[in-house]
């Protein structure tokens, strides 16, 4: 008698437009069903699968990839990489900076973007208690973890209020 052979799953050779949606967006291992559509995968195993068979595709040139916003991970990365789970209380750059997870060029490139948010900040006629609290998390982040972050605490501490 001749044995039967376990089917094995086919690797997606190529990403759909809604899986690769999916991989971006979807944190969960779970295929996603939104507002009763299908799901872009059959499975969590084919959704791990097709995330793996396209990982760097997914991290350096799908939706949200690294190359065109330093500081964040797609979806498909926080599900099947990450070692935490997204915490949503605080921005995802700091959570991946403190998980060590940002190259010298990303932390370069968001302690450029956090200067000019500040900047524009102090543009506002008055930032309230809530609004510093982050700013001061931040800039407090940046001078231990990346270099020259010490810029961020002196524009911090050199913000007066009318």
């Amino acid at each position: 008698m001749a044995k039967r052979r376990k089917q094995r799953r086919n690797p997606i050779s190529i990403l759909s437009y809604n899986q690769e949606f999916e991989l971006a967006l979807s944190e969960d291992k779970e295929p996603e069903n939104r507002a009763g559509n299908n799901t872009a995968f059959i499975d969590a195993l084919q959704k791990r699968a097709a995330y793996f068979a396209h990982r760097d595709y997914v991290l350096n040139e799908g939706f949200g990839n690294i190359n065109d916003s330093p500081g964040h991970r797609p979806g498909g990365w926080w599900a099947f990489e990450s070692q935490e789970k997204r915490n949503r209380n605080i921005d995802e750059w700091e959570q991946l900076l403190l998980m060590g997870e940002l190259s010298d060029q990303e932390k370069g490139l968001i302690l450029a973007q956090w200067l000019q948010r500040f900047e524009l900040s102090q543009g506002r006629f008055k930032m309230f208690p809530a609004e510093k609290e982050p700013f001061k998390r931040q800039a407090e982040l940046l001078a231990e973890h990346v270099e020259g972050g010490q810029v961020a605490l002196a524009a911090l501490n050199n913000f007066t209020e009318d």
